[in-house]
């Protein structure tokens, strides 16, 4: 099971929300079952839906071949079709399955992704997945869906693509996208198809015909908001398209990343094949395989001191080496034990990269956060644990701050 949540930017839904929802949070729940799935999904995913104004839906051409350099093209690809620079936007894409040079595009501009991340986290929301609510209408491939809901129109052109628009301007912009799309089938749950175009009233007209080879229209009355948010439906072409990426991905757990060091089990390794190397020398016999067996040791040893530049005495070198590993209360495990904890309980700020140095018994991490108050606070609860911190560069990207620091025991 999931659950489903509406993030709607209207008084009625907040109301909808306190009689049907919880209304300590003002947003619409609605359990989701997603069914048998792959291994990768996961276990209870939380998937907020938001409105289709807000985000546009783009189809572009890039070849297969290409498409290792997407992410960095698509911004330039999308300039003239964008008000804003590619700086300002966020975006999301994936390549179709069944178009082999067709990739579908997501783009919402970052103030507006920054404000849904902030509403969310201020309510201790933290979503698996975030999308427009015309990517959950439902609509299967070769079909075009049009739901009146609220005054608007959110219309969905197979389960991919599709735009939120105003009901006054839907049926101008209608026919020319029936045109474009050509599709095998459309569904129609509006008010007042009377009031349409005479152009629109010809098109649907001539669609509605008996001719077996044309599309088939499925007429139903407009939903409320209620039945509207009871029909939507998650699919996995929307989970290939979700917004919670780049700078916005979900932060990643390192509780659970970090293993045991098993760095003490690679030196005893090491130190066993070089008492075999050096035994092994002295025998004339074995000469060959013990010069394969110094090689393999060196590179054992280098694995484990990948630090280490110049190999003159195996042996000595190694046993410096374990003499100067950091003991079990100060090594990497309590040092980074001590980190996460400090940062935890500060729900805005994320830890992107965490590397440790042996020989200098340091951890080097990457954090981003919004603002600098947040990256005091890193440096007082760090002081507390009992650590150093020594700051390096800063940078600003997506709305937050990206900051490199350095720990170590004070």
């Amino acid at each position: 099971m999931g659950t489903l949540i509406w993030l709607g930017d209207r008084a009625s839904d907040v109301q909808l929300s306190q009689a049907d929802g919880d209304p300590s949070r003002g947003l619409i729940w609605q359990p989701w079952d997603q069914g048998s799935g792959g291994e990768n999904e996961l276990d209870t995913p939380i998937i907020v839906i938001v409105p289709g104004q807000d985000v546009t839906s783009h189809r572009l051409t890039i070849p297969a071949r290409a498409r290792q350099k997407a992410r960095s093209a698509i911004p330039f690809m999308l300039e003239d079709a964008l008000p804003q620079s590619g700086a300002t936007i966020h975006f999301s894409f994936a390549h179709d399955p069944l178009e082999k040079d067709s990739t579908n595009v997501l783009v919402i501009s970052a103030a507006k992704m920054d404000e849904y991340m902030e509403q969310l986290s201020a309510l201790g929301i933290d979503p698996d997945i975030l999308v427009p609510d015309y990517l959950v209408l439902g609509a299967e491939q070769g079909m075009l869906k049009l739901v009146e809901v609220e005054g608007d129109w959110v219309v969905a052109a197979g389960p991919r693509s599709g735009f939120r628009i105003e009901r006054e301007i839907a049926p101008i912009l209608l026919p020319g996208l029936i045109e474009a799309q050509n599709p095998a089938a459309i569904s129609l749950a509006v008010e007042n198809e009377s009031a349409f175009p005479q152009e629109l009233k010809e098109l649907l007209g001539e669609r509605t015909g008996d001719d077996d080879d044309g599309p088939s229209i499925m007429r139903s009355t407009a939903p409320s908001q209620r039945e509207f948010l009871q029909g939507l439906r998650f699919s996995d072409a929307a989970r290939t398209l979700n917004l919670r990426c780049g700078t916005y991905r979900r932060p990643v757990d390192w509780f659970g990343k970090i293993r045991p060091w098993r760095a003490a089990a690679a030196l005893v390794a090491s130190l066993a094949v070089i008492t075999v190397v050096q035994f092994g020398s002295q025998t004339t016999a074995m000469g060959r395989g013990a010069d394969q067996m110094m090689r393999a040791a060196e590179a054992d040893f280098r694995e484990a001191f990948p630090d280490v530049r110049r190999i003159v005495n195996l042996r000595a070198q190694a046993r410096s080496r374990i003499q100067s590993t950091p003991s079990a209360d100060q090594g990497f495990l309590p040092m980074s034990a001590a980190l996460i904890e400090a940062i935890k309980p500060m729900e805005r700020v994320q830890l992107e990269v965490l590397r440790y140095d042996a020989r200098q018994n340091e951890l080097r991490a990457d954090l981003s956060f919004p603002n600098f108050r947040d990256g005091d606070a890193v440096r007082q609860a760090l002081s507390k644990k009992g650590l150093r911190v020594a700051e390096g560069g800063s940078r600003q990207q997506g709305g937050r701050i990206f900051s490199d620091i350095t720990v170590a025991w004070q």
